[in-house]
């Protein structure tokens, strides 16, 4: 059963400009320079520069065989583009609440550190122990 692809997709400004920011916006470069950064925190001048080269080499790679064969994998298992694209759209929304979720709980979490905090100090500074006793109640 032969697999017939219409190239349908016109390459425009827009389309290239979307591709790029949305590239970056998964990537997120900063991140991973900082991740490579501290990784190769030891390493040599010389010995970073080739892992980099062998790192960028490698998502070229990835990205230039995405690019070629990923509409035609897409197609093999019956899938359309719009269907990535609200999926994709929906993960991305998804990590987005995920990340509002972690700042509300550590901000309930430092609230309670605080709370427990002064009720320590409350304790301590009503606690008549003698004074070799008292560090062990922090």
């Amino acid at each position: 059963m032969p697999i017939h692809l219409e190239p349908s997709v016109e390459t425009s400004l827009h389309n290239i400009v979307q591709a790029t920011v949305t590239v970056l916006a998964v990537i997120n470069p900063v991140i991973c320079g900082t991740i490579f950064s501290r990784l190769t925190s030891k390493f040599a001048s010389t010995q970073k520069r080739w892992v980099a080269i062998r790192v960028a080499l490698a998502i070229l790679i990835v990205l230039i065989a995405s690019a070629l064969i990923g509409l035609k994998a897409l197609s093999i298992f019956g899938i359309s583009l719009d269907v990535v694209r609200i999926v994709g759209g929906m993960i991305v929304a998804y990590m987005g609440f995920d990340m509002l979720r972690v700042i509300r709980r550590s901000a309930k979490r430092r609230q309670r550190m605080r709370t427990l905090l002064l009720q320590t100090r409350s304790l301590r500074s009503s606690c008549s122990l003698p004074d070799q006793v008292r560090p062990a109640l922090l």
